[in-house]
């Protein structure tokens, strides 16, 4: 079954090329329907996790302990913070319904878990870019929910 029932390609080629840019239909006029746009923000906050890892894992954080094992529980989390990120972005880009829900209930917890401390210049950048990410899953929902290009074709 087609994709555009409207509408008959006019040689494999053109069919490939709608394939792959995944056209959708609004308003009368068509757009791209890739969210690669949002690659951006999720490697911003995998790199912010990453350099908060390191931070707490060397000690330079002023508000965690010298020594103990509090600091290595925090850079252990921000390390396997970023590595969720990047297993996200992967799983997103393929229109996986689970990875949609995860990164809303991670997103989520991460936004509320950001006022449980000292709230400071790092932790408003770290919401603002939470809640951003946040609300463009919620608003592309359609498009992190649809079934994958490639899931189309083979049906």
């Amino acid at each position: 079954m087609p994709r555009f029932p409207d509408h008959r390609p006019s040689s494999r080629r053109t069919s490939e090329r709608r394939s792959r840019l995944d056209l959708d239909k609004v308003g009368g006029r068509e757009r791209r329907a890739h969210r690669g746009a949002r690659l951006p923000l999720w490697v911003l906050a995998t790199q912010l996790a990453l350099a908060f890892s390191l931070i707490a894992a060397t000690g330079i954080h002023p508000a965690l302990p010298e020594t103990g094992f509090g600091r290595w529980v925090m850079a252990v989390l921000a390390l396997l913070n970023a590595f969720v990120f990047v297993g996200l972005v992967v799983f997103l880009r393929r229109h996986s319904r689970i990875a949609y829900w995860l990164a809303l209930v991670l997103l989520t917890t991460i936004s509320v878990l950001t006022y449980a401390d000292e709230f400071g210049p790092a932790d408003l950048i770290v919401l603002m870019i939470n809640i951003l990410m946040l609300l463009l899953l919620v608003r592309d929902r359609g498009w992190y929910l649809s079934p994958a290009p490639s899931d189309l074709r083979r049906s």
